[in-house]
């Protein structure tokens, strides 16, 4: 191509033009700057990343820094290429395509996302390496990744939709691309949708971490609660509630409606005294994190320990929670390039679809691989149930295990788990605080949980259970420095140690 007025580059060009600012892009555009920014976003983004295994550089994995040299490559590529247009174009004949606008648009909002995507949690620098190209939590780069994919469906309209019109074959390609511009459509509805009214799903998806990243804020301990100090001793009474999600509240917007807020309230009215609520909890964990977690908090000397006890915390020992599912890591090639993952990791629409298709299918496991069933692997839990017991008796007057499962409203076979439990835990001298059918009678199951998607209980499931525990309390507390009684049902009321 020529070069334009007198072998001005096309920067020199759109400056001397005193033109519009649609002539200056235009100049942006024949010189693929949008490339050159979006690759060099994306450049920096795969410098930044730092592996887990270190063997360059002490800075990434020998995969890594394959894609550390490609994109370098690509990028250099896209500069000379810019370089050597500037000198070509010219500006007065040079007439953009939809194409052109489209994929250097793309490609900028891509790069500039996928950066943004890193800066969010560095961790996602290395997501390219997991096929993971259009996938964030982070709104603003799922907005421009969607985006980015948008623009270069849109681009191919240039090419596909004259061709749809005359042949066969080109009215099937245009076909599979209005549908695809149709389904973009809705994944970014549903993005939209995610930022601005996020859900629990009760799974690992963007939705799902939409919903954390507004409701949820964690303390310095790393535990959803408020900062509490230990330089300056509170001489009100304190409430410590130990667990798992359960315990955290998953699904729950608001602290003051979680189990151990809503028991500390009640004792506030029964003994006049302000009982100050501490939760070390944490989603995914099981009973010997939960001794840490009570390690971590004995220091602030809590009246009362509660233990809430999931169905899940013997996980340990055998697996109980389901882990194959595309949100779990990738453990080999085949499993990163399998094309459900890659759909799962880069689309919120997929996902919407695949954890309503894994509802539908899930089933729960047979007794014959049920560890509560399996009374070697029962005992030993009881062993660990029992430190966690005898260590938040040194520094509580009341400790008790408050095992909470709200399927036992609705199913016979969850009722009948859920007393098998208890008995076996009470024959072991653990001081058990059944919260069995008789709290949740009355109450349909789809009214307590959280949503028709997440299962863990609601602030109506939290509360039920919040009135039976409460009732428990003055019992256990008229016995000094010791257990609270393991007895199943209706024990008298004997404490005065506190004005009940």
């Amino acid at each position: 191509m020529a070069q334009g007025r007198g072998g001005q580059d096309v920067y020199l060009q759109a400056t001397l033009s005193g033109e519009s600012k649609s002539f200056k892009l235009k100049a942006l555009i024949s010189v693929h700057m949008g490339r050159v920014l979006g690759l060099g976003a994306f450049l920096l983004s795969s410098l930044a990343y730092r592996s887990q295994n270190r063997d360059v550089l002490g800075l990434w994995s020998w995969p890594h820094m394959a894609i550390v040299v490609v994109s370098s490559a690509m990028f250099l590529a896209a500069v000379a290429h810019s370089w050597t247009r500037s000198r070509q174009v010219n500006l007065d004949r040079y007439h953009p395509s939809i194409w052109s606008v489209c994929s250097e648009l793309a490609v900028l909002m891509w790069g500039v996302g996928f950066f943004l995507n890193g800066l969010d949690t560095s961790r996602n620098w290395g997501q390219i390496a997991d096929l993971n190209l259009f996938g964030s939590s982070y709104p603003l780069a799922a907005l421009l990744l969607w985006g980015a994919l948008l623009a270069a469906t849109l681009g191919l309209a240039e090419a596909v939709v004259p061709r749809g019109r005359t042949s066969s074959a080109g009215a099937i390609i245009l076909a599979i691309w209005v549908t695809a511009m149709l389904l973009l459509l809705i994944e970014g509805g549903i993005r939209v949708f995610a930022i601005v009214a996020p859900e629990s799903q009760g799974y690992p998806t963007y939705t799902t971490a939409l919903w954390s990243r507004k409701f949820v804020s964690l303390n310095t301990a790393g535990f959803r609660d408020a900062e509490h100090s230990r330089q300056r001793p509170d001489m009100n009474p304190k409430l410590l509630v130990v667990g798992d999600s359960l315990a955290f509240g998953w699904g729950l917007t608001r602290l003051e409606d979680r189990f151990g807020e809503r028991l500390a309230r009640q004792l506030t009215n029964r003994t006049g005294a302000t009982w100050n609520v501490l939760n070390a909890s944490r989603g995914d964990t099981h009973t010997l994190t939960d001794i840490e977690f009570l390690k971590a908090m004995q220091a602030h000397q809590p009246e009362i320990t509660l233990l809430l006890y999931a169905f899940n915390d013997i996980d340990y020992l055998a697996q109980v929670t389901p882990r194959e599912g595309q949100s779990e890591h990738a453990s080999s090639l085949f499993a990163r390039i399998n094309p459900i993952r890659i759909l799962f990791q880069n689309s919120f629409l997929f996902q919407d679809v695949y954890v309503r298709f894994r509802l539908m299918t899930y089933r729960s496991s047979s007794d014959e691989n049920d560890p509560y069933e399996n009374d070697v692997l029962l005992n030993e839990h009881f062993r660990d149930l029992a430190r966690f017991v005898s260590l938040a008796s040194t520094s509580s007057r009341v400790v008790a295990i408050v095992p909470f499962n709200i399927g036992v409203a609705v199913s016979t076979a969850a009722s009948r788990h859920y007393h098998h439990f208890v008995e076996a835990a009470i024959a072991q001298g653990l001081p058990v605080w059944p919260a069995g059918q008789e709290v949740f009678a009355g109450h349909a199951y789809e009214s307590l949980v959280v949503n028709r998607l997440d299962s863990h209980p609601n602030e109506l499931a939290h509360q039920l259970l919040a009135d039976s525990i409460a009732e428990r309390v003055p019992v256990a507390w008229g016995v000094p420095r010791q257990l609270a009684e393991s007895a199943p049902y209706g024990l008298p009321h004997i404490g005065e140690s506190l004005r009940w």
